[in-house]
């Protein structure tokens, strides 16, 4: 485990300092925060149900339409 730890620490430096690799990461912030925000938000909904499960239930199938719905 200590050598995987070491490993992933130095790579993580070096894409620290690397400007290019600072850059996408800011870009891909950017781009994912809608999405995020917007998970959030859901999230948050589900909490405020009065039942967390059965509402937890209804996303978990929307979100399997959503990705088997083959319809272009």
């Amino acid at each position: 485990m200590p050598i995987w730890k070491t490993v992933l620490m130095r790579t993580a430096r070096r894409l620290a300092s690397d400007p290019a690799a600072r850059a996408k990461a800011a870009e891909t912030a950017r781009r994912a925060k809608p999405a995020v925000d917007a998970a959030l938000r859901e999230a948050k909904r589900i909490r405020a149900a009065p039942d967390p499960a059965r509402e937890a239930g209804r996303l978990a199938a929307r979100l399997k339409r959503r990705l088997l719905d083959t319809e272009d």
